[in-house]
C-alpha cells in the first residue's frame, strides 16, 4: 500500500484517529498502519486539518503540533477522554479550540473488509 506524503500536524492527526478507533476485532486500527488509509480519507483528513488550524488561527500555534492534532480528533468526536479540556491547555485557549473542533462533524474510521483500506464516514 502507498506511503501518504503528510504534514506533521495531519499525521499526528491520522495516529490519533488510527489509535482510537478499533476493527470489528476490537483491535485499534493503528495495527494496519498509516498505509491502510484509503486515498480519499487522507484527503479528507488533510482538509479537515488545514481548515482547523486556519480556523484556530495562531491559538493553535501555541501548543505542541501533536498534542493539538491527537486533540482536535478526540475533540470533534467527543470523546469522554482527552480533547481541549483534558489539563494541557489553559482557558480561554481551551474553550476557542473546543469550538472551532466541534464545528467539525464527528467522525468514524472503519476497515473496508473489500479492499482491506481504513475509510471514513
Amino acid at each position: 500500500m502507498a506511503r501518504h506524503d503528510l504534514d506533521r500536524f495531519t499525521a499526528a492527526y491520522a495516529d490519533a484517529a488510527l489509535a482510537n478507533s478499533m476493527d470489528d476485532d476490537g483491535a485499534p486500527l493503528r495495527v494496519h498502519g498509516l498505509e491502510s488509509l484509503a486515498p480519499e480519507t487522507v484527503r479528507r483528513m488533510r482538509v479537515d486539518c488545514a481548515n482547523f488550524r486556519l480556523e484556530a488561527g495562531d491559538i493553535a500555534d501555541e501548543f505542541g503540533v501533536v498534542d493539538v492534532a491527537s486533540d482536535f480528533w478526540m475533540e470533534r468526536n467527543q470523546r469522554p477522554f482527552g480533547g481541549f479540556f483534558d489539563g494541557d491547555y489553559p482557558r480561554p485557549a481551551a474553550t476557542e479550540l473546543t469550538q472551532v473542533a466541534r464545528r467539525f462533524p464527528p467522525s468514524e474510521l472503519y476497515l473496508d473488509d473489500d479492499d482491506g483500506r481504513i475509510r471514513s464516514r
